[in-house]
């Protein structure tokens, strides 16, 4: 009996790497990143319970791309979590997609994106992987997606009492000596394994306890933990400031704009973080979300009511767009490697 069981959890198994493969393979550095040549079409649903189809798909190096334009008049890399490196809507109708498209409507100039991340990364992760892409892909403007809780996900002492367990012990957190940190725990050395982490069966099914078990549970705490984040002198945001000024040094001579999934919650440390790491500021898209949500005409939410759907993803890159070619002077983005 218990070789046949063996024997149908296999069969389970290839089965779900199948039909239902991962987007993330584990990565020893970053933690996990995003697999090369990846392609999947999947039927995802919006807050109205409006099904549409999603094509995700990633290039040799792992990078969701815009698909457009080989010879473009301008090189765009995209830093994020899963608000750019989910699954939520296909490259085309993606958030960073559409910001491109509209800058040409306007301007005709031809931007060609690289978006970079996954669910759950921090900021350090995002680091990680910018120092990765920089050998391959130079490129001549930054936008980084950062969201609220990467306050909470770049700060070890409040995540290891917050939602994410395996996350938890799966990330490397940032040190002041940039060595690839991550936390002790008993268990690491089996949820740290390529067996555990490749694994659908056991992913699937711990996302299923989490979302519908650990997280009711301790939802309640986490947020208890955001709110703790409440002033620029707390230790996460100081050392979330020391990461972006880091991503900043990367590309130190090109344009570095900061977007927010969310209205910041705590406006004095989104102030701080964004005069002191000298990132340039794109808020306005976030601020429209939130007003047509609160109108509910429009499913700009996907059904866990997180993330955006494809309608949301649309109008987050068209207010983008909006924001970015008023705050710049056409002709020097049009040269922009001149400066």
């Amino acid at each position: 009996m218990l070789g046949f069981g063996i024997f149908f959890l296999f069969l389970i198994e290839i089965f779900l790497q199948i039909y239902m493969p991962a987007a993330d393979s584990p990565d020893k550095i970053v933690g996990w990143k995003l697999k090369k040549n990846f392609v999947r079409n999947v039927t995802q649903t919006d807050s109205f319970n409006n099904k549409y189809e999603v094509n995700f798909r990633t290039n040799e190096f792992g990078v969701r791309t815009n698909l457009k334009y080989k010879n473009p008049d301008l090189k765009v890399l995209v830093l994020g979590d899963s608000f750019t490196g989910g699954a939520f809507a296909s490259n085309t109708e993606m958030w960073f997609s559409i910001f491109a498209d509209e800058v040409y409507n306007s301007s005709k100039l031809k931007m060609q994106v690289w978006a970079s991340g996954s669910g759950g990364y921090s900021s350090f992760q995002e680091y990680l992987i910018a120092k990765e892409i920089k050998n391959y892909f130079n490129p001549d403007v930054l936008i980084l997606q950062f969201c609220e809780n990467d306050y909470i996900n770049n700060y070890w002492p409040i995540e290891i009492d917050s939602i994410g367990f395996i996350t938890f012990i799966r990330r490397p957190y940032y040190d002041k000596s940039l060595k690839n940190y991550r936390v002790s725990h008993p268990f690491s050395f089996i949820f740290n394994s390529d067996i555990i982490m490749s694994s659908r069966i056991f992913n699937i099914t711990y996302a299923i306890l989490e979302k519908y078990f650990i997280s009711s549970i301790d939802y309640k705490k986490y947020e208890k933990n955001l709110n703790k984040i409440n002033n620029p002198n707390h230790e996460s945001v100081k050392l979330t400031l020391e990461i972006l000024v880091k991503i900043k040094k990367l590309f130190k001579n090109i344009p570095s704009y900061i977007t927010n999934c969310n209205p910041p919650e705590k406006i004095k440390n989104w102030n701080f973080l964004v005069e002191n790491s000298k990132f340039i500021p794109l808020l306005k898209p976030p601020y429209k979300i939130q007003e047509i949500k609160k109108e509910n005409k429009l499913a700009v939410m996907h059904k866990d009511g997180g993330h955006w759907s494809n309608i949301g993803n649309r109008i987050f890159g068209k207010e983008l767009a909006k924001e970015f070619l008023l705050t710049n002077d056409l002709n020097k983005i049009k040269n922009v490697n001149k400066f």
